[in-house]
C-alpha cells in the first residue's frame, strides 16, 4: 500500500495499481478542465490526464512541497487499459496492507465512490482509496469534461 495525505487525513492506495510516482512538475493547463484536473503530465511522450486529490477532499491544491508528487496509475475501465496521474501530498510511505485490513465504515459516499474501508496504523486512521473505483469514477465524471476541453483546445489552435 502507498500511503498519502490531504490535509491531517491519511489514505492508501493498493501497490498494484501504483506504476510510478514522480515529482510534482508543472502541467500543462486545459483551462475549461473540470476543476479536478490539474492539467496533463507529458508522461511516456503522450499527455497523461492529472487530478489533485486535496482539491477532491478539501476543495484547496495540494501544497507545493517536496513531498507533493504525481502517483501513476494503472488500471481498467470497459476493459480497456486506462492511466492517470493523482497529485497528492506526503507520498512519503509504503507498507505492507491487504484489502483484508481495511474495515468497511458503514458509511455510503456517493460523491467519492472511491473511498473504501478503514484501518488504524501507528495512532493513524488511514482510508483506502478502491482504485478501480476511482478510475470509474473518473471515467464517467472527468473523461468527459477533458474530452470537451481538448475539443476547444483542438478548435483554439485551427
Amino acid at each position: 500500500m502507498l500511503s498519502f495525505q490531504s490535509g491531517d487525513s491519511y489514505y492508501a492506495i493498493s501497490g498494484d495499481a501504483v506504476i510510478e510516482v514522480v515529482p510534482s512538475v508543472k502541467l500543462f493547463v486545459l483551462p475549461t478542465a473540470p476543476s479536478q484536473v490539474v492539467g496533463l503530465l507529458n508522461y511516456g511522450g503522450g499527455p497523461l490526464p492529472v487530478i489533485d486529490f486535496s482539491i477532491l477532499m478539501e476543495s484547496r491544491p495540494s501544497r507545493e512541497a517536496l513531498h507533493t508528487r504525481i502517483i501513476i496509475l494503472q488500471g481498467e475501465v470497459d476493459e480497456k487499459p486506462f492511466m492517470i496521474g493523482l497529485r497528492a501530498e506526503k507520498v512519503t510511505e509504503v507498507f505492507d496492507g491487504n484489502l483484508e485490513d481495511f474495515q468497511d465504515k458503514g458509511i455510503t459516499n456517493n460523491k467519492w465512490p472511491f473511498l473504501d474501508g478503514v484501518m488504524a496504523k501507528s495512532n493513524q486512521v488511514i482510508q483506502r482509496i478502491d482504485a478501480e473505483k476511482l478510475f470509474e469514477w473518473y471515467s464517467n465524471v472527468v473523461q468527459k469534461g477533458i474530452e470537451s476541453a481538448m475539443e476547444n483546445i483542438e478548435l483554439w489552435s485551427h
